[in-house]
């Protein structure tokens, strides 16, 4: 706690340019390796950041509680009762310890507290793809579908070449984001009007292999960045 604590006093001082409710946000999905390392991002938070959007990286801890998940839903091959029950009071001891870091981060004025909900994520991609086809798929479709128009004003998947689990929630998602969301916030007047205002939700797959960004990405990244920004602004009323 007294090293939190000191590292909260020092990011304070860190001057806003935005306050971060006002900000654009894009979320980053994806294989959970990839995502993390600055290496294999290519700059990407940064090109975003140039942008004035703020990008919001599915953290590693989201795994950890799928994993607890994939345990307590038996869906893990060997898993036994015993195992279940010793991982739910595992996982509400993980949970309370990130609520107390959440809320002490929660000072500073440019980190809003969001708890990680795997349950509400894998339940976001139900019917998409099933829970039984354990992996990185449900979870990257669940979180893009969850967060979209809700926390962000758009979503990017990333994967290393070839990874059939990012090409999978690739189709997924290009087909079915829209629909999917429409049916989750039926009920919720100003998601169902947006959804109704842009006939495509902004959505941006990158695979990577170590080299830059070729062209082509670089434009749509450009291109995705100006729909975010429309986005933006009606969800923001501006």
């Amino acid at each position: 706690k007294k090293v939190l604590k000191s590292a909260i006093e020092k990011l304070a001082e860190i001057e806003n340019k935005i306050k971060v409710e006002d900000a654009k946000k894009v979320a980053l999905v994806g294989e959970i390796y990839v995502r993390r390392d600055a290496f294999s991002k290519s700059g990407l938070i940064e090109k975003m950041a140039e942008k004035d959007i703020i990008v919001k990286v599915s953290p590693a801890s989201e795994w950890i509680y799928y994993c607890d998940y994939i345990v307590k839903n038996r869906f893990s091959t060997g898993s036994t009762e015993r195992d279940k029950y010793r991982t739910i009071v595992l996982t509400w001891f993980k949970e309370h310890f990130e609520k107390k870091i959440k809320k002490m981060f929660g000072k500073l004025e440019f980190y809003t507290p969001h708890m990680i909900d795997v349950e509400k994520v894998v339940k976001s991609a139900e019917g998409l793809i099933s829970p039984n086809l354990t992996g990185e798929a449900i979870l990257t479709v669940g979180a893009a579908i969850n967060e979209i128009v809700d926390e962000t004003s758009g979503v990017i998947n990333i994967g290393p070449f070839g990874c059939m689990p990012s090409r999978m929630a690739e189709a997924v998602l290009n087909e079915k984001k829209k629909k999917k969301k429409s049916e989750l916030t039926i009920n919720d007047k100003e998601i169902q009007n947006t959804l109704k205002e842009f006939e495509h939700l902004p959505f941006i797959s990158i695979e990577v292999d170590g080299s830059p960004f070729s062209q082509l990405v670089e434009a749509k990244l450009e291109s995705f960045a100006l729909q975010v920004e429309r986005v933006h602004n009606h969800i923001k009323g501006i």
